[in-house]
């Protein structure tokens, strides 16, 4: 299931495996020009899913099972070295930097790539400010935001552009979800 395209067009991140139970997966990017043959991302023990390219195209936040439950994570992404890996085979990764410390997943960027939103334990939505400058990359203090039942979905939310505003797929506290039961579905089919 692809999770993002980078801006400029050139890669789509996707992840490969049990993407429901959250068990096991990974990240893989995919070059849309060459010879468009997938590379393996990012392989962690538990599971990797969930990546985002941030705006300038040169890091991608993503989501690991490697601590024994969900944290977001940053790894540099250089589209010379993708495209320098044999198809198929793994992206070398030289370093990554946790970036939650409570759980978190679903991270989403600003767009100037100078925060990084995501949803920590509890269903509450969290910031971080970033710094990347180069090859160096710091992760500042997270800041509580607001709590909100999610929707599950893949994608349960979005960022406005300058992180002011959220948009949420939720369903109220008190809300349960309906069960619909369609009987004789083939038929509609047949329509």
């Amino acid at each position: 299931m692809a999770t993002d395209w980078s801006r400029d067009g050139r890669f789509i991140l996707a992840v490969r495996g049990e993407i429901v139970s959250r068990n096991r997966g990974e990240i893989w990017v995919l070059p849309t020009s060459r010879d468009g043959k997938p590379r393996i991302f990012i392989r962690a023990p538990g599971a990797a899913y969930g990546g985002q390219f941030s705006p300038n195209g040169h890091w991608v936040a993503y989501v690991s099972r490697e601590s024994g439950r969900e944290e977001v994570y940053v790894a540099p992404f250089d589209g010379n070295q993708v495209l320098n890996t044999e198809p198929l085979h793994e992206v070398e990764i030289a370093r990554k930097w946790q970036v939650s410390a409570k759980g978190g997943a679903f991270p989403r960027w600003r767009r100037d790539g100078q925060e990084l939103f995501y949803v920590g334990a509890g269903n509450e939505f969290m910031a971080t400010k970033i710094q990347a400058q180069g090859n160096v990359f710091s992760v500042g203090e997270a800041k509580s935001l607001f709590r909100e039942s999610l929707a599950d979905a893949a994608s349960p939310y979005d960022v406005s552009s300058d992180g002011q505003h959220f948009v949420v797929n939720s369903f109220g506290e008190t809300q349960t979800l309906p069960l619909t039961l369609v009987e004789n579905w083939k038929e509609f089919l047949k329509k």
